[in-house]
């Protein structure tokens, strides 16, 4: 039969794990920031950290309604837009030292573009090192199509991709890797229907006696 899964059992395990780094890639308009605000609601503890380098709160609670529960309490919504590289990232790995359970950094590409290829390399490495360090998980956003030096630093690779078949739009989600993760399933159908992301696992043919 069918099975519905939210985010993907792959995605769910791998992120059990504090210390987990994840890239979300993909091009505008195929999901990135819902199904990064979907991961930080499925991770457990708090604080739970989303930094935007693009959107405003009340464009991210315009577009996902149900992302406004996300950011109560401890939990909270963070204004990048205006702050330097470096701040962001000493901001980031103060945020890790407190105990963020999930950081979400959407988009990285608006700070990546604003650095130099040696600096960036130091700085990915360094808040991929202080996530390890102090089992925060991190989440980066990129709509970079190519590879980058980041797609190897991270412990995993979550790419999304929408395409047409037979003049309808079909959206997939690759898992190009997982470290300690098994990939069952490296492709997945997904849905952002109602605004939620909810993925499509593989078909399983029924026994019929």
């Amino acid at each position: 039969m069918s099975k519905w899964t939210s985010i993907g059992s792959e995605i769910a395990q791998f992120m059990e794990e504090k210390g987990r780094t994840l890239l979300v890639k993909g091009l505008p308009g195929t999901g990135k920031t819902t199904l990064a605000l979907t991961i930080m609601q499925h991770v457990r503890g708090k604080p739970k950290i989303y930094v935007s380098t693009k959107l405003p709160e009340e464009m991210v609670r315009s577009l996902l309604p149900w992302s406004e529960r996300l950011f109560l309490g401890e939990n909270r919504f963070e204004d990048a837009t205006l702050i330097t590289p470096e701040l962001f990232a000493s901001q980031i790995f103060e945020a890790a030292r407190n105990g963020a359970s999930i950081i979400v950094l959407d988009s990285w590409d608006t700070f990546a573009k604003r650095m130099d290829s040696p600096l960036r390399m130091r700085t990915e490495g360094s808040i991929v090192t202080a996530a390890r360090s102090f089992g925060t998980r991190v989440v980066f956003v990129s709509e970079e199509p190519t590879q980058t030096t980041l797609d190897y630093t991270v412990d995993g690779v979550v790419e999304l991709r929408t395409t047409t078949l037979d003049g309808r739009r079909l959206r997939e989600m690759e898992l190009v890797k997982f470290r300690g993760t098994r990939i069952a399933s490296p492709y997945m159908l997904y849905t952002l229907s109602g605004a939620n992301f909810t993925a499509f696992s593989e078909f399983t043919q029924p026994e019929y006696r």
